[in-house]
């Protein structure tokens, strides 16, 4: 489950900085909003380069992408941060 939940994000985070978007800043505004359902319209309002091209030129794939995130959290019946802590620990 961890290798798939790495995975999506690393293809989320590939689409993001191909519009433009410093890796940094991504995961600066992804982390902690993993499964917060208003995450993509939020992105969209940011005014940091690139943000608007990634979420309406991806929306579909964003949302394909969380939503299958959103499956892990509730298969391992954990929210995603606390899931990553514990692979840590």
């Amino acid at each position: 489950m961890n290798r798939e939940l790495v995975s999506l994000e690393g293809k989320m985070l590939r689409l993001a900085v191909d519009c433009g978007v410093k890796r940094e800043e991504f995961l600066q505004n992804y982390y902690g909003w993993e499964l917060d359902p208003r995450w993509l319209t939020k992105v969209k309002k940011l005014k940091a380069k690139g943000w608007l091209k990634f979420a309406e030129k991806h929306e579909n794939d964003i949302k394909k992408i969380r939503e299958q995130i959103a499956a892990i959290s509730e298969e391992s019946m954990l929210p995603i941060k606390e899931f990553r802590r514990i692979v840590s620990t």
